[in-house]
């Protein structure tokens, strides 16, 4: 990988530590680490955890988003951008205030995949039946 790396025109690494791939960079832009950070995340459809520092920077960083701001000519903080934009989703300062006291910002009502069902149970038995016998290998059939 270093050799790879060394070929380039440009390698940036954004790290929290020097490790060895940031080693071989030709920039290295030290981030915070995310105990040191402001940010957001959805792991489920309808579900974002709002995630504040826990510490204050230990070092002279900032954080990965804050600088991919400042590099396309956004100077607003990491905490700025993302209160900013929550503060447009969620209507008011109140809200967003709240967001962040809860951590977790919850859909009003359950997200469901669209699905039909005729109420047809003997047809729907053997549709799961096809679909286990076609799984499982010829011969076999069970329910």
């Amino acid at each position: 990988m270093g050799k790879a790396l060394g070929g380039l025109k440009l390698s940036l690494a954004l790290n929290d530590r020097m490790d060895e791939t940031a080693s071989k960079c030709k920039i290295t832009a030290p981030v915070n680490h995310w105990l040191e950070s402001w940010g957001d995340a959805s792991s489920h459809t309808g579900y974002t955890s709002l995630m504040q520092p826990s510490i204050a920077p230990l070092f002279k960083t900032r954080g990965l988003d804050e600088s991919l701001l400042k590099w396309a000519g956004n100077p607003v903080s990491q905490y700025e951008y993302v209160k900013n934009y929550w503060i447009g989703k969620l209507g008011s300062q109140t809200a967003f205030d709240e967001a962040i006291q809860k951590g977790i910002l919850e859909p009003e009502t359950m997200p469901m995949a669209a699905a039909s069902f005729s109420g047809n149970v003997a047809d729907a038995l053997s549709q799961i039946a096809a679909a286990k016998s076609s799984a499982e290998g010829p011969g076999i059939n069970h329910l």
